[in-house]
This record gives C-alpha cells, structure tokens and sequence, in this order.
C-alpha cells in the first residue's frame, strides 16, 4: 500500500469513526430525554397512570378527614381534590390546597353513602396523574375489633375498611372496656392473672396490676365513674381509674364470666352457679335470676340485655345436644322460651322493631338468624364460617359481625348486604360499639 491510498483509508476510517461516535451520542441524549420524560409526572407523554401518593382516612363519622403526604424530588404549586359519591355519574374537582396542606375535611356528606376520591399534584402548567381512589362510606359511631392472636385491638371506621388507630397488647387480650367520658380503656389478661389500663389519646399505659387470680369480662359503671371486672376464680370488683385501688364488690360467686351494664343495674353470668346475678349500680344484689319457663338454669353461657324492652335474654346449654335461648322480663318479672338450637352461640335485640338476631355455628356454616319477638324464625344471613361475637350499632340499625375463621370482619345491613369488610387482624374475637 502506498502513502497516498494510505492517507485516504486512514480518513475514511476516521469519518466512520467519527459518524458512529455521533449516532452513538445522538441515542444516548434521546435515552436520556426519554428516561426524564418518563419520570416527570407533570409530562402528558409520560407513561405515569397512577401517582404514587397515598390517601388515608383519619375519620369517617360525621365528617371525612383525609390526610396525604408531599412528593419527593417534585417542584410543585398544590393539589387538586377529586370525588364521587355513589349518586354521581363522574369525579367532579372539589378542592384546591397549596403546596403546604395536606389535610382536608369533608363535611358535605350523608351517611352510609359510599364516596371516592383522588388527589393529583398541580405542577406550574399541568396536574399530575391521579393517586389510586380511596373508597370510603361514612356513619355514626366507630368499631373497636380484639384481636386475640393477633395481640392488638383497632378502632375502625364505620365501614371497617380503614385503621383510625392500632393497640398492641401486653398479651393474649380477652376484654376491653371504655371510659365514658374520658379516654381510658381497661384490657383484661386472664392467661397472665392481669390488667392493664391506658389512654386512648396517647396509647401509653397509665397503670396495671397482676395482682387478681383471672381478670375475665369488665365495663365502666357510668354511675359510679368506675370499671368492673370479673374474676372467673369467683369475684367482682369495681376499679377506681383516679386512685388506682380496686374493691371486692362480691367475692360469693363460683365463675363469673360476663358482665353487662344496663340502665337498671348490673347483670352478672356466673356460669358454674348457673345463675345471673343483678346488682344495683353501687353493687348491692338485687335478685338472683336462676328459674327459666319453671325449670332451672342448667349451664348458662350468654346473656344480652334490651333495655328498650326491659328484658334479658339468656342462653341456656341444656345439654351437649341443645341450647335454649330464654326471656326474663323485668317488668312484669316472668321467664318464657324463646327458641332452641344446639348451635346457639349469642344474642342480640334489634332495639327499634323487637326482632331478635342469634348466632348459629353450625359444623360446616355459621348464619345470623333473625326471629320474631315470638321466637318465629323470619329470615338467615349466611357466608359465615365461625360467628364469635356481633353487636348492633343502634344509630343505623347494621350489625357488626366477627368471623375469626375467615380472618374477617363485617359490617352488614338486616338485609345482608355489606358496608364494609376488615381482614387485617389475625382472630378477631370481639365487637365493640363506641
């Protein structure tokens, strides 16, 4: 090869070099283009659907409080507020924050009306895509759920879908029970001899004792500012939350395993005595309740009291093949059967029409049954496996319902249908109303 066409090859070979080296420059500046268009949720071409800012409830009762936290790396103006109700046909844009509000209440709702939102981020010339839609139905008064494995007990919302706050016990919780008018709560520890007490506002323990042998059932005497317990080894105090110091109220039962507040006193199952004690409010016995329909209590396991009607119902395990629901009328003071099964596991009175609603675990399906006031059976609720607690919330008439072997909870309406489900807690073992 001579030097001229020597020359020439080695410019060639640099003109190549040199337009590969471009077109190599040229893709890495459009990668590069491409990537932070991608990333930017203000870009209409992005390829961003859903904007990853959650949405959280902190209160569904007669407002909706939502609350979101600010995107990382994103120069931003404020936010949008979107929402449907189930009456809307569309999201329609409700309000406008600036970039340092992340809260917002929503006070132009109705209850047991299931409503959606989205937020989208507002950019200098665009919004953002949307956040994922938060589905919640608002109502009165809020659920606590015990947790028995699970060692926990959460307040939820009234459609139980979302968590306004957790406890985690000390252990395995039995009871709880609420101060009326201030923010303790008492649990009781019966595996561990042990109580404690604590505050809803701070979650902290504010004291405890294992000083009782088993600490079973309890609730807050309203008259009396104080919480009771039982004592399955055979007692029933009364708890002074100011001063700490518990008192021996009876110490002459057998195995007191419920307690019940009502407006004309105590009612307390002491199961082994197969009696039902009712004491007044400062603890003195009024009557005890042992004859049912002219035969005596054999083992009872349940009561529920109906103040609406004066009337405690009690359910009877007769024998391993039957149990029998009764009705002890205060006013005039009579007994009456009310209905058998031998599947009974618990007892509710809807307090605006009289109906009766029971539990029935059956080996294979558990059904809410709603009776007559006569003990006439009108109508089941299935798609349950195990009912091991329920309670009627009264300010809508629904019943919140625990099913610890799906691992569920439900808030249902009389006719079946579902408000809302809660499946985060490991065995849910107890309802309350608050």
């Amino acid at each position: 090869m001579n030097l001229t066409k020597y020359r020439k090859y080695r410019e060639h070979n640099r003109t190549v070099l040199l337009i590969g080296l471009s077109i190599l420059i040229n893709i890495f500046t459009l990668c590069q283009c491409s990537d932070r268009d991608r990333s930017n949720i203000f870009d209409p071409n992005s390829e961003i659907d859903t904007l990853d800012i959650s949405l959280y409830i902190t209160s569904a009762d007669s407002v909706i409080k939502i609350h979101w936290y600010a995107p990382s790396k994103v120069d931003f103006v404020g936010f949008n507020l979107y929402r449907m109700s189930a009456n809307d046909d569309a999201f329609q844009l409700i309000a406008s924050f600036p970039d340092n509000q992340f809260d917002y209440i929503d006070m132009d709702i109705s209850d047991d009306i299931s409503y959606q939102y989205y937020l989208r981020v507002v950019g200098k010339d665009n919004e953002s895509p949307p956040t994922k839609v938060l589905n919640v139905t608002p109502g009165p008064l809020v659920f606590y759920i015990l947790d028995y494995w699970g060692f926990a007990i959460y307040k939820l919302t009234y459609d139980v879908e979302h968590i306004l706050s957790t406890r985690y016990t000390s252990w395995i919780p039995e009871n709880i029970a609420f101060e009326s008018s201030g923010d303790l709560v008492m649990i009781t520890y019966p595996q561990l001899h042990y109580y404690d007490v604590y505050s809803r506002n701070t979650s902290l323990i504010v004291f405890s004792s294992n000083e009782f042998n088993r600490p079973f059932d309890c609730i807050y005497n309203r008259n009396q500012n104080k919480f009771w317990f039982t004592d399955s080894s055979g007692y029933l105090y009364s708890l002074d939350p100011l001063t700490e110091i518990a008192q021996v109220i009876d110490q002459n039962l057998i195995q007191p395993t419920q307690i019940i507040y009502s407006d004309i006193g105590i009612f307390v199952l002491d199961e082994k005595a197969a009696q039902v004690i009712r004491d007044d409010i400062s603890g003195q016995r009024q009557e005890v309740i042992e004859n049912m329909s002219e035969t005596h209590l054999i083992r009872p396991i349940y009561i529920h009291y109906a103040s609406e009607y004066a009337e405690l119902y009690i359910i009877d395990r007769v024998s391993n093949d039957n149990r029998i629901l009764y009705r002890y009328s205060l006013l005039p003071d009579s007994a009456a059967f009310v209905y058998d099964n031998k599947y009974l596991n618990g007892v509710q009175v809807n307090p605006t029409n009289h109906t009766i609603w029971v539990s029935i675990n059956e080996p294979e399906k558990s059904v809410l049954m709603q009776l007559s006031s006569d003990g006439i059976r009108l109508k089941e609720i299935a798609g349950f496996s195990g009912i091991s607690d329920f309670k009627f919330n009264n300010k809508t008439n629904t019943l919140i319902v625990a099913d610890p072997v799906n691992y569920l909870v439900k808030h249902i309406r009389t006719d079946g249908s579902v408000i809302g489900k809660f499946d985060r807690a490991a065995y849910p073992s107890k309802v309350y109303v608050e």
